[in-house]
């Protein structure tokens, strides 16, 4: 078990020291006294927390556009720290909460998505992991992820951070996840049943490159746990495309839409995932990606061109809905792929709070999954394969399905039961939902396949 001045927690270690110890392979300054308080907090958000002063000011500029609204907040409800939105923190499900409703308030005011370091900032607050207190505190030396106002509050809770547990948060936790990925796979091997595989198997299977059990030790071991997780959008495509039959003619394009589309969705495609993807269907020449969402920033059509096989790849974008893009573009799509729509509209669970703060929610402008939904399931006989984030949400996702095929007599069959995805992402996630049971998810968690028809 590491020391404390080696622990990766990303509340719990200063930003700066850690991104000059990641460039030059030094040890990790730790944040503590002797006393386990921490050296320096900004006084603006009262959650950032450094070594020094001198890094306080040298990470001013990338820290001030959260710290602003942060304050801002504070000063708005009159409240010393950002987490005592409701009052005094009483339990996790209420924690959960104020997260969920800061991470919405900050993406509000910033307009645009949180950064990483911004996420695990707010997502895993420097809290007690007891009685959830904010200062002082000491963090655990195995993960980082939690922390402790007292030993005696570190001893009542051994029992429950086990082994596993802290291996999760220490994945979790690690700042590496603030650093750019280096890694830039240029072939593949194919894999011959992607049905029977999962996602670090078959990431192994095409590269050859191991995947470390403890990816938080170093950057490069880590670099390349998170390069394998996001093969889990391309990864879960392939599999839903074993429910394709592909046209006798090899010159006509395979379309695929990829619906309720996000500027993030776009890691799961760049070069290299389409690299494995063409490896993986050798009979696919050409294959089109419609990227459909009304928050996708428009953009000009790109196009990946393998110079061996002269197969192409051209990803297309559109800053629509489903249910206006008939009228600017139709094609018969192949696949209908959404990476965890949002049909029952749970994110909405903080709107209230901001209907308290003199901003604009985002929600008056966002996409209508009922319309949506309905144009969807009308594309009978096309393959139609959503992900959600947790169990519940994967049941709540069915009943929406069933109920608006059932009001729109429409058949519904499933391929699968609600099942676990055996591409979903290995990099967990705290569950943004507090309506769920399950703490710690992952992207892509549950998969669904359904093919629908009239009923006559």
């Amino acid at each position: 078990m590491s020391s404390l001045n080696q622990s990766y927690g990303p509340t719990h270690n200063c930003i700066i020291c850690f991104r000059n110890g990641a460039k030059t392979s030094k040890a990790l300054c730790s944040l503590a006294n002797n006393d386990g308080t921490a050296q320096v907090t900004c006084k603006g958000c009262q959650m950032q927390r450094y070594c020094s002063l001198s890094h306080l000011v040298e990470d001013r500029e990338e820290h001030e556009p959260l710290c602003q609204v942060l304050a801002d907040l504070m000063k708005f409800k009159r409240i010393r720290h950002p987490l005592l939105i409701h009052g005094r923190i009483e339990g996790l499900k209420q924690l959960q909460l104020v997260i969920c409703q800061l991470k919405l308030i900050l993406q509000v005011k910033l307009r645009r998505p949180l950064l990483w370091r911004e996420h695990i900032l707010i997502g895993q607050p420097a809290v007690c992991r007891v009685c959830l207190r904010t200062n002082p505190l000491e963090a655990c030396t195995g993960c980082g992820g939690v922390a402790y106002c007292h030993k005696n509050h570190r001893n009542e809770d051994r029992i429950c951070h086990g082994g596993e547990e802290c291996r999760t948060l220490a994945m979790m936790s690690s700042p590496f996840r603030q650093l750019d990925s280096k890694l830039n796979i240029k072939e593949f091997k194919p894999i011959t049943d992607l049905a029977e595989s999962h996602l670090i198997d078959t990431f192994f299977q095409a590269t050859s490159i191991p995947v470390s059990d403890n990816p938080w030790i170093n950057f490069d071991q880590y670099d390349v746990f998170s390069t394998c997780s996001t093969f889990s959008g391309v990864a879960s495509m392939c599999y839903a495309l074993k429910h394709v039959s592909f046209d006798e003619d090899r010159d006509k394009p395979v379309i695929v839409y990829v619906m309720g589309a996000t500027d993030d969705h776009l890691r799961y495609f760049q070069e290299m995932h389409l690299r494995f993807l063409l490896t993986m269907y050798q009979r696919i020449m050409k294959l089109e990606l419609y990227f459909i969402g009304p928050s996708l920033d428009q953009r000009s059509p790109e196009v990946y061109r393998d110079r061996k096989s002269k197969r192409i790849v051209e990803k297309r974008f559109y800053e629509s809905t489903f249910a206006e893009f008939p009228t600017i573009n139709r094609a018969n799509p192949n696949l209908i792929l959404l990476l965890q729509p949002d049909f029952l509209c749970m994110s909405h669970i903080s709107e209230e709070l901001i209907k308290q703060l003199p901003i604009k929610s985002p929600y008056s402008d966002s996409i209508d999954w009922q319309q949506c939904l309905i144009g969807i399931l009308q594309n009978y006989g096309v393959p139609i394969c959503y992900t959600s984030l947790s169990k519940a949400k994967a049941l709540s996702d069915f009943t929406a399905v069933k109920v608006l095929a059932r009001d729109h007599k429409i058949a519904v069959k499933r391929t699968f039961n609600i099942m676990e995805n055996p591409y979903r992402e290995i990099l967990p996630l705290y569950n943004p939902f507090i309506e769920d049971n399950e703490i710690i998810v992952y992207n892509n968690n549950y998969l669904e396949i359904v093919f629908t028809s009239s009923i006559s």
